[in-house]
């Protein structure tokens, strides 16, 4: 018996396994993110980098620091958008 088909499941992105610490770390990042009267604030780069440093022990934080802070810019975008749409 075959299951329904979902577009947004079978659109979905594909996560190469080495980037997947780092998208875990985004969303846990992402669920202390602070908001303001204008939304959703940037992450803070203090957090980001005592995460990297003392929760997944990055050896590259430089990169890792870029990583986040790309999802974060795209994740701001994205939440904008959604509220500029109400």
């Amino acid at each position: 018996m075959k299951g329904k088909s979902f577009k947004f499941y079978d659109e979905r992105p594909f996560l190469f396994e080495d980037l997947a610490e780092v998208w875990t770390a985004f969303w846990r990042l992402h669920s202390s993110r602070l908001s303001g009267m204008g939304g959703a604030e940037p992450l803070q780069i203090q957090s980001i980098i005592d995460y990297g440093n003392n929760v997944i022990k990055c050896r590259n934080i430089e990169e890792f620091i870029d990583y986040i802070q790309a999802l974060d810019s795209t994740m701001l975008n994205h939440l904008r958008r959604l509220k500029s749409d109400d």
